[in-house]
């Protein structure tokens, strides 16, 4: 794809699938500076990652969502709702087994954000003491040592990290909602979450927040717009 993310598709049995999109960690770097994520996960800088995400819930049931962000009338009759989860994969798509183990609801104990921070930060200290790391290893050395040390792990793995928690809980609760005023008022992705972050403040709604800020929400939109392409 133009975008560089990558689609897959993974069947769980019967109906039931898994939509998985992938972009690698590496490009990652294009963007952010590499020291902010090494500090987030040093996995971010590996060439052998994926940052993936999955989503289900689709109940058998495609497409569940129309064009402007709502439900499908079948997707309501079914009660079919789509989650998401965020991770680290070796390839464009984790395997089977993993993925159905990723997004099964019962009997799971999800780490918060402060127990996979506190894993990885030990992790970390094992893998350092492991190798005689100093604090002069050149940051351009700890990605390669990152991707040697997972080449030979299960391709087909789907791991959490330290911000897996936070993206999900974002994605649940805002994506939909952003994708809506996005296209019912034909904004950016920017504006539309600007509008969101005012409708949820005030508890007005959308158009009224829209009449009385346009002009701040619209600049701003093309403001962060103009800020990611100049990133690129």
């Amino acid at each position: 794809m133009a975008t560089e993310y990558r689609p897959g598709f993974i069947r769980l049995g019967g109906d039931d699938f898994v939509l998985s999109v992938s972009l690698p960690v590496i490009t990652l770097a294009n963007s952010i500076p590499p020291r902010a994520l090494m500090a987030w996960d040093r996995r971010l800088l590996s060439r052998s990652q994926h940052l993936t995400l999955l989503i289900s819930g689709f109940r058998g049931v495609y497409p569940v969502i129309t064009a402007d962000g709502t439900y499908t009338s079948a997707a309501h009759m079914i009660g079919a709702t789509i989650s998401f989860k965020v991770g680290l994969s070796q390839t464009y798509k984790p395997g089977k087994d993993q993925v159905q183990e990723a997004v099964r609801r019962h009997g799971l104990i999800i780490q918060d954000a402060e127990d996979e921070l506190r894993l990885q930060a030990e992790k970390l200290a094992q893998q350092q003491q492991m190798y005689d790391w100093d604090n002069d290893t050149p940051m351009d050395l700890a990605p390669e040592s990152v991707e040697e040390e997972e080449l030979e792990e299960d391709e087909g793995r789907f791991d959490r990290f330290s911000l897996s928690s936070s993206l999900e809980s974002l994605i649940d609760q805002a994506f939909l909602k952003v994708v809506q005023l996005r296209r019912k008022y034909a904004l950016g992705w920017a504006g539309a979450e600007v509008l969101l972050n005012e409708v949820e403040k005030s508890q007005m709604k959308p158009e009224d927040v829209l009449n009385l800020k346009k002009l701040v929400i619209c600049e701003y939109g093309y403001f962060v717009s103009t800020f990611l392409t100049l990133l690129r």
